[in-house]
C-alpha cells in the first residue's frame, strides 16, 4: 500500500535548486518547480542579473544531475520569473493554478541554507554545491519539504502570502537567514499551486515566510506582461482559478442538505415535547484508545491501550479526535445508547458547517468530507461501497434540493486533495456475524486501494469473538480502536441544565436540574444516566411531568417513556390520524358487505398495534428484512389483508398506522426505530408476550445441551430486557426457572464460567433487576477466585456494591488492602469504596499514599485520588511528596502538578517555593517553574473558554478567533488577547498545525507562557522527548 500524499497535482520530484552565475563569477542559489517538461517556475530575485542559469535535479539518492536553462520571463515587482530548459524532460503532467480563500495547508520543497550538509560520498565535479558564491567542493545543499499552513488573511497590505512552516534549529551565522536558496520555491495547497517563496523576514520569526500571490500577479504585472506569461505556463484568467476548498456544486449541495440533518435530534421527543435541536443539549464525550490485542468488547481481560497496569485507563481524549486521525480506518466501540451516533451526527453537522462557512478546507478539515452510511446498506457481495454511499445521499432529499451524488462521484476525490470520511454506523445492528464480518472485510478492502479515495470510523458495540480482526489482516496492521466514554458526572448536569434551559430560564433551569441529579441518585438511576440515550429519556420523562417518581430500573423507565408517549399522543391528534387513515380506505369500496369486512379487518389492526410494533421490531431484531415489514406482521398476527383490498393500500395503510404512534420510524431500510434500544425493549416484550414465548425464549438463552447457550451470542442489552420479563413473577414459574438457570453458568468450568462473570457484571451495569441474593453470592465468590484475573475481580467487586452495598463495600476493603493485587487497581478499589465509605475509603487511601513498599507514582496517585475527595490530609501528602529530596524529581513534580490542579493557589505556592528555595538545583527550579506554567494554565484556560466570546461564536473561523487574539493584545489588551492565543494553543480538537500557530503567535505576546507551549507541541509532533 502506497503512502496518501494527499494532492494530485503537486508532485515534490519536479522541485529543483537554481544556480544563478553573475558577471562577476558569483553563484547564486535558489528554488523552483517544473511546470511543463521545458519551463521552470522560480522567483525573478535569484536570477541575480545573471547572463547564465544552471538548474539542479536530484534524481535519486546521490545523484544530482544539472542543466543550462536560460530566462524566458522575469519580473521584479511581481517577484516571478521562468527558465527554458536547453534539454526539456519527460513529458508532465499540468498544473492546476489556485488561490485559497482561508486557511489551508500548503507544501513547498525548496533548497535552502540550513540543510548544507557534507558529503561523506565520494565527491565530483557534480557535488560542487556551494552556500555562497565560492564553490566548496564536498558539500551539498539538500531538499527541504516545508509543510505548513497558508494565511490568506495576513500581510493584507503587502499582498504576499504568509507562510508558517516548521522554523529550523537556531542558526551560528546570526547575520544570514536559514532560508536563503528556498526563494523560488512553489507552494502548493490542495494540489493547486497557489505562490512562490520570495521573502523570509527574520523579526517575524524563524517558522513564517512570505510567498508571492499567483492572485497578485494579474494586479502587479502590465497587461502585455501578464499575457506573456499566462502563454509560457497555462496560467488561466483570474476568475477561473480554483479558488477555495475545491469542492464542486454538486457536493456543496449534498453538504447543505447534511448540515440541515445533522441539526435534527436523532431521538423523537414525546409528542408535545418535541426534542430540542442537537447542537442546543449536546455534550462532548471522551474516548480512549482500547489494546487492539484484546477483545473487542472493552470489558473483560483487555485494559485500555497505554495503560500502566491492568484496568488503569490511558488519558482521555475529546471524542472528536477520532475524526482527525491520520489513519485510514479505525473503530469507535461503546455500549448501548453510549452516544455513537449522536458524535457521527454531530461530526456531519460541524464538518458540512467548517466546508460552506469557509474554514473547511483541505487543512483544517484534515481533507475530510464526511457521508453517513448504515452497515446494513453494505451487506450483500453485489453492493460495492460507492453504491452504498450513493444510496445515503438520497435518503437527505427532504434536506436539500438535488442533495444525492452519483455512485460515479464516489470513485474520485470530493476535490482536490481531499477524500470521502465513510461513518459506518450500526455495524452490531447487523443479526448475523458473517455479515458484520464481510462488511469489515469490504471496509477495509476499500480503505486499502490505491490511489486512496476513502477513510474510514466504524461506530459499534462491543463484539464478540475477535470479529474486528477482519480489518486487522485486511488493513495488514492492527487497526486502532478507541472506546467512547459515558457522560462523567458533570457531563451530565452540565446536559441537563441544557435541557431544561430549553424550557426554563437559566436561575430555574440550574435548580431543577440539581433536583433532578439528586432524584437520579435517589432512585438509583445516576449510573444509567450517564449514557446519552437514558439522559435524553428522563429528561424528557421529567419535563412531559415533572411531579411524576421517577421509574425504577432500565426496563421501568423504557415502559413509562412508551406509555408516556401513548398517552401524549392527542396532542398529535394520532386518534383522528388513525381514524382518517380507516376512513380513506373504506371509502374505496362501494357494497356495504365489502365496506364492513374492510372497516372490521383495519379496526382489528388498530386494536393490536401495540402487538403489531412489538412483532416489527422482532422481525427487524432477528434480521428479517424491512419490506412490506407491516403486512408480514399483521399475516402473523392473524390479521388477514382483506381480499378487496390490494396488497400495496393494504401495506401503505399498515404502515400509516404505525408510523402515526410516534414509536416507528421509515428509514433507509423501511419501517424501524429510532434506536436500536428502542427496537430492542420492543422485541424483547414480543419474544415474552405470553407463556408458551417466555419458556422458548428462557430455553433459548439457557440451554444447556448447547456450547453456546444464547446467553453468550446475543447482544447483552437485548438479553438484560429479556430477563427483566422473565423475572417479573407470572402464575407460570418462569420467574423462578430464570432465577435457577442464572446460576447454572457460574458452576461451570473453563472460559464459559469468566465469560458469565462478564455478561453478569454486563447486566449489572445495564441495571438489569437481577435477583439479589443470587447475583450477591456469585459476584462475591469471583472476587475471591484467584484463578480470575485481577482486573475482573476488581469489575466484579464494583458491580457488588451496586447489588448489595454492605458487601460490595467489604470486598473492595479486601482488594484495596490485599498486597499481592496490582498498585493502580488497589486504588481504584479505595477510590470506590470511597463513593459509599467516605470514611473508611479515605483511610485506606491515605494508608496507600504513606505504604512506602509502593512504588512513588502509586503513592502520589493515593495521595491524588484522596485530595480529590476533599480530605486535607490528601493535599499534605502530595506537599510533602513535592518537597521530598528522596524522590526523583519528575514524582515530586507530579504531586506539586497533582496539588495545583486540585488547588491551584496551594499549588501555585509550593511550586513557588520551590523555585526560590537555594538549596535545590537549577533542574528542580527549571521544572518547577515549567510545571506552575501548566497548573495556572489549567486553571486559566477552562475560564477563558467559558467566558470569552471570541472562543464561544460559532461564526469565527480558527483564522478570525487567531486575528481576533494578536489584535486584541497589538491593542494593549495584551492578557486577554494572550488568553485567547493560549486557549487555542491547547484546544485538543485543533490539528497540531494550528495549534502550533498559535503558540508562535502566543511566544511573540507572552514569552513566559508562549515558548513552554511552542517546545511542548513541537515535541508532540515529534512523538516525545528524544
Amino acid at each position: 500500500m502506497s503512502p496518501d500524499t494527499g494532492a494530485a497535482g503537486w508532485d515534490p520530484t519536479r522541485a529543483v535548486q537554481t544556480v544563478a552565475v553573475d558577471a562577476a563569477g558569483g553563484r547564486w542559489f535558489g528554488s523552483g518547480y517544473l511546470v511543463t517538461a521545458d519551463l521552470v517556475l522560480t522567483a525573478q530575485h535569484v536570477l541575480h542579473g545573471a547572463g547564465s542559469v544552471m538548474v539542479r535535479f536530484v534524481d535519486a539518492p546521490g545523484r544530482v544531475r544539472e542543466t543550462g536553462a536560460a530566462a524566458v520571463f522575469a519580473d521584479a515587482r511581481a517577484d516571478v520569473a521562468v527558465l527554458r530548459l536547453r534539454q526539456s524532460e519527460p513529458p508532465t503532467g499540468s498544473v492546476v493554478f489556485g488561490d485559497p480563500d482561508g486557511r489551508m495547508d500548503c507544501d513547498a520543497v525548496g533548497f535552502p541554507r540550513f540543510k548544507l550538509n557534507n558529503d561523506h560520498r565520494a565527491a565530483g565535479p557534480d557535488r560542487t554545491i556551494g552556500a555562497s558564491p565560492k564553490a566548496v567542493r564536498g558539500r551539498y545543499r539538500d531538499s527541504h519539504h516545508a509543510a505548513g499552513v497558508c494565511h490568506p488573511a495576513s500581510n493584507r497590505y503587502a499582498g504576499t502570502l504568509e507562510l508558517t512552516v516548521p522554523a529550523p534549529g537556531p542558526d551560528p551565522d546570526a547575520g544570514r537567514s536559514p532560508w536563503e536558496g528556498m526563494s523560488g520555491a512553489a507552494v502548493f495547497a490542495g494540489g493547486r499551486l497557489i505562490a512562490v517563496v520570495n521573502e523570509h523576514h527574520p523579526r517575524e520569526g524563524r517558522g513564517r515566510l512570505t510567498a508571492s500571490r499567483v492572485t497578485a500577479w494579474f494586479e502587479l504585472l502590465d497587461p502585455d506582461r501578464l499575457v506573456t506569461l499566462r502563454a509560457l505556463i497555462g496560467l488561466p484568467d483570474s476568475a477561473d482559478l480554483v479558488r477555495g476548498s475545491g469542492l464542486d456544486a454538486p457536493v456543496r449541495a449534498y453538504l447543505e442538505a447534511v448540515g440541515k440533518a445533522a441539526e435534527q435530534h436523532p431521538h423523537p421527543g414525546i409528542p408535545g415535547h418535541t426534542a430540542p435541536p442537537l447542537a442546543k443539549v449536546y455534550v462532548r464525550q471522551r474516548s480512549i484508545p482500547v489494546s487492539p490485542g484484546g477483545p473487542d468488547a472493552s470489558c473483560g481481560d483487555s485494559p485500555p491501550a497505554g495503560d500502566s497496569g491492568p484496568g488503569v485507563p490511558a488519558g482521555p481524549e475529546p471524542a472528536e479526535a477520532v475524526f482527525r486521525k491520520p489513519d485510514r480506518v479505525c473503530v469507535l466501540i461503546a455500549g448501548p445508547g453510549c452516544g455513537k451516533s449522536t458524535l457521527l451526527r454531530t461530526r456531519l453537522g460541524e464538518a458540512a458547517l467548517e466546508w460552506l462557512g469557509g474554514a473547511g478546507t483541505v487543512g483544517s478539515t484534515g481533507a475530510a468530507v464526511p457521508v453517513w452510511v448504515s452497515a446494513r446498506s453494505l451487506v450483500g457481495e453485489q453492493t460495492q461501497v460507492p453504491d452504498a454511499l450513493a444510496a445515503a445521499t438520497r435518503g437527505l432529499s427532504r434536506y436539500g434540493r438535488h442533495p444525492e451524488l452519483a455512485t460515479a462521484r464516489f470513485l474520485e476525490r470530493p476535490c482536490t486533495g481531499g477524500y470521502w470520511q465513510l461513518l459506518v454506523d450500526g455495524l452490531d445492528e447487523l443479526a448475523n456475524a458473517a455479515e458484520r464480518r464481510a462488511v469489515l472485510e469490504k471496509l477495509g478492502n476499500a480503505v486499502v486501494e490505491d490511489p486512496p479515495l476513502y477513510r474510514c470510523v466504524v461506530a459499534t458495540r462491543p463484539l464478540t469473538g475477535n470479529e474486528l480482526k477482519v480489518l486487522d489482516r485486511v488493513v495488514g496492521h492492527p487497526v486502532p480502536r478507541y472506546d467512547l466514554q459515558r457522560f462523567t458526572d458533570g457531563d451530565l448536569h452540565t446536559y441537563t441544565e441544557k435541557y431544561f434551559g430549553i424550557r426554563w430560564q437559566q436561575g430555574e433551569a440550574v435548580r431543577r436540574a440539581q433536583q433532578f441529579t439528586g432524584a437520579l441518585r435517589g432512585a438509583s438511576l445516576a449510573e444509567l444516566a450517564r449514557t446519552p440515550l437514558m439522559a435524553f429519556m428522563l429528561c424528557q420523562f421529567y419535563l412531559a411531568k415533572p411531579e411524576r417518581p421517577l421509574p425504577e430500573g432500565r426496563t421501568a423507565l423504557y415502559e413509562a417513556f412508551t406509555e408516556l408517549i401513548y398517552e401524549n399522543n392527542h396532542s398529535k391528534h394520532v386518534a383522528d390520524s388513525h381514524e382518517e387513515a380507516i376512513r380513506r380506505l373504506v371509502e374505496g369500496f362501494q357494497s356495504p358487505r365489502a365496506r364492513r369486512e374492510v372497516d372490521e379487518a383495519a379496526r382489528q389492526v388498530h386494536e393490536q398495534l401495540p402487538e403489531l410494533i412489538d412483532h416489527l421490531a422482532h422481525q427487524r431484531h432477528t434480521g428479517h428484512q424491512a419490506e412490506a415489514a407491516a403486512t408480514h406482521v399483521a399475516h402473523k398476527a392473524a390479521i388477514c389483508r382483506p381480499g378487496k383490498v390490494r396488497p400495496e393500500l393494504w401495506d401503505a395503510f399498515l404502515e400509516d398506522l404505525l408510523r402515526h404512534t410516534g414509536l416507528v420510524v421509515h428509514d433507509a431500510d423501511g419501517l424501524g426505530f429510532s434506536h436500536q434500544t428502542f427496537r430492542e425493549y420492543h422485541a424483547a416484550r414480543h419474544a415474552t408476550r405470553d407463556r408458551h414465548a417466555r419458556r422458548e425464549t428462557l430455553h433459548q438463552l439457557f440451554d444447556p445441551g448447547e456450547p453456546s447457550p444464547g446467553w453468550q451470542n446475543q447482544d447483552p442489552s437485548y438479553v438484560g430486557f429479556l430477563l427483566d420479563r422473565l423475572l417479573t413473577p407470572h402464575d407460570d414459574r418462569i420467574s423462578e426457572e430464570t432465577e435457577a438457570r442464572l446460576q447454572d453458568p457460574a458452576t461451570t468450568g473453563g472460559e464459559q464460567r469468566l465469560e458469565f462473570l462478564d455478561f453478569l457484571v454486563q447486566q449489572v451495569t445495564l441495571r438489569t433487576n437481577l435477583p439479589v441474593e443470587s447475583t450477591t453470592r456469585q459476584l462475591a465468590r469471583y472476587t475471591t477466585d484467584s484463578t480470575v484475573t485481577p482486573y475482573r475481580r476488581n469489575n466484579a467487586a464494583e458491580a457488588l456494591v451496586v447489588v448489595n452495598v454492605e458487601q460490595g463495600a467489604q470486598v473492595l476493603e479486601t482488594l484495596a488492602t490485599e498486597s499481592a493485587f496490582p498498585d493502580q487497581l488497589r486504588i481504584r478499589a479505595a477510590s470506590q469504596l470511597a463513593e459509599v465509605n467516605m470514611e473508611r475509603g479515605a483511610q485506606l487511601l491515605e494508608s496507600l499514599a504513606e505504604n512506602t513498599a509502593l512504588p512513588p507514582d502509586a503513592r502520589v496517585g493515593a495521595a491524588g485520588v484522596l485530595a480529590r475527595t476533599g480530605m486535607e490530609r490528601g493535599a499534605q501528602l502530595l506537599e510533602a511528596f513535592a518537597y521530598d529530596m528522596t524522590h526523583l524529581l519528575r514524582y515530586q513534580m507530579q504531586a506539586a502538578e497533582a496539588l495545583g490542579r486540585i488547588d491551584p493557589g496551594r499549588g501555585v505556592r509550593l511550586l513557588e517555593a520551590l523555585i526560590n528555595d537555594p538549596t535545590r538545583d537549577s533542574e528542580t527550579h527549571a521544572q518547577a517553574a515549567k510545571t506552575r506554567v501548566a497548573v495556572e494554565r489549567a486553571v486559566r484556560v477552562p475560564e477563558t473558554r467559558a467566558n470569552e466570546p471570541v472562543l464561544n461564536d460559532p461564526t469565527l473561523t480558527f483564522a478570525g478567533r487567531l486575528s481576533a487574539g494578536e489584535a486584541l493584545a497589538a491593542q494593549g489588551d495584551v492578557e486577554r488577547g494572550a488568553r485567547i492565543l493560549e486557549a487555542l494553543a491547547v484546544d485538543p480538537h485543533l490539528q497540531i498545525d494550528a495549534r502550533m500557530e498559535a503558540a508562535q503567535a502566543l511566544e511573540r505576546v507572552d514569552p513566559v507562557r508562549g515558548a513552554p507551549l511552542t517546545t511542548d507541541i513541537w515535541l508532540e509532533a515529534a512523538g516525545g522527548y528524544v
